[in-house]
């Protein structure tokens, strides 16, 4: 190689090196949303927080009750998205009476004791391991197609 040569492969690597961590970066400003925002009404209000790290807790009351959710939230093609909550419903794909309530953005409970998602879905199947996000149902759609 001549010089002129080893002087732009060297740019184009430095080019390389620092270019890559500032499109990473950007992909990380998913969630310049973080923050608390507020709801109020006659007899009660609601507050949503969400963290930078992605996960949310809405808050809500009135004068007779009050509700708590959390779970993760992306936002994906310009939509703000909130997967999975607690107290949602999930099933295994193809297996019936496999309901579990999602405890934690961790933790299922299923048939009166909290487990893992994967521990609940080895329980269910019998299986020794499986992929939760393709076999895990909520609302009619694996939790795969939920995170895409």
């Amino acid at each position: 190689m001549t010089p002129s040569r080893n002087r732009l492969f060297l740019a184009c690597a430095i080019a390389l090196v620092f270019g890559i961590p500032t499109f990473a970066q950007h992909k990380t400003e998913t969630y310049q949303f973080a923050g608390t925002y507020h709801a109020g009404f006659q007899f009660g209000g609601s507050s949503i927080t969400l963290g930078s790290d992605g996960t949310f807790r809405n808050d809500s009351g009135s004068c007779t009750f009050t509700t708590q959710e959390s779970g993760k939230y992306v936002f994906s093609n310009g939509v703000l998205r909130f997967t999975i909550k607690t107290g949602d419903v999930l099933t295994i794909l193809n297996h019936e009476e496999s309901d579990a309530i999602v405890v934690d953005g961790s933790n299922v409970r299923y048939r009166n004791q909290v487990m893992s998602y994967n521990e609940w879905g080895q329980k269910v199947t019998g299986w020794v391991a499986l992929n939760i996000y393709k076999w895990g149902v909520l609302n009619g759609k694996t939790l795969d197609e939920l995170r895409s």
